[in-house]
C-alpha cells in the first residue's frame, strides 16, 4: 500500500477542508494510507515522513505556508515524490492538484505565514479565502 504524507498548515485541522483533501488524495492513489501530521504523535512524524512514497503539501493561493515548504524541501532532498493541492483562483474550495513542487509559488517564512493566517481569519466569512481557515466552526462549506 502506498503512503502519502499529507503537508497542511495547523489552522485547516479538524476542517471540512482537511476532510475533502484528504478524500481527493486517496482518490488520486487508490487504496493508499494518507499520513495527516497532525493526528501522529511528534516522536514519530520524521518516520513516518520517511515512510511516504509520496508528499502532498497544500498552498494558498500560490503560497506555501512555512511548514508546508519545510516538509516539501525534505522529500525533494529525500527523492520522494511530490504534489501541490494549491487552493485558490475562482473556486477557492476546489483545489488543482499539481505535480511537483511549483517553483513559482511563494515560499513564505514563518512570520509571513502568520500574516496570512490572521489576514484570512480577520476577513471574516467575507472572503472564500477566510472559508478555508474557518472549517467546521464557521458557518459554511470551508476550507480551514
Amino acid at each position: 500500500m502506498r503512503r502519502v504524507y499529507f503537508s497542511h498548515p495547523l489552522p485547516m485541522h479538524r476542517t471540512k477542508t482537511e476532510e475533502d483533501a484528504t478524500r481527493i488524495l486517496s482518490r488520486q492513489w487508490k487504496g493508499c494510507e494518507v499520513i495527516n501530521p497532525f493526528t501522529c504523535k511528534k516522536s514519530e512524524l520524521e518516520s513516518l515522513r520517511r515512510s511516504c512514497e509520496i508528499m502532498a503539501g497544500l498552498a494558498i493561493d500560490g503560497k506555501y505556508p512555512f511548514i508546508v515548504w519545510n516538509d516539501l524541501n525534505v522529500a525533494r532532498d529525500a527523492g520522494t515524490e511530490i504534489f501541490t493541492l494549491n487552493y485558490g483562483g475562482e473556486d477557492c474550495l476546489v483545489p488543482s492538484l499539481l505535480e511537483g513542487l511549483q517553483e513559482d509559488f511563494e515560499k513564505l517564512s514563518y512570520e509571513d505565514t502568520q500574516k496570512l493566517y490572521r489576514s484570512i481569519l480577520g476577513s471574516g466569512a467575507k472572503s472564500m479565502i477566510s472559508s478555508l481557515f474557518l472549517g467546521k466552526f464557521g458557518r459554511k462549506r470551508t476550507l480551514f
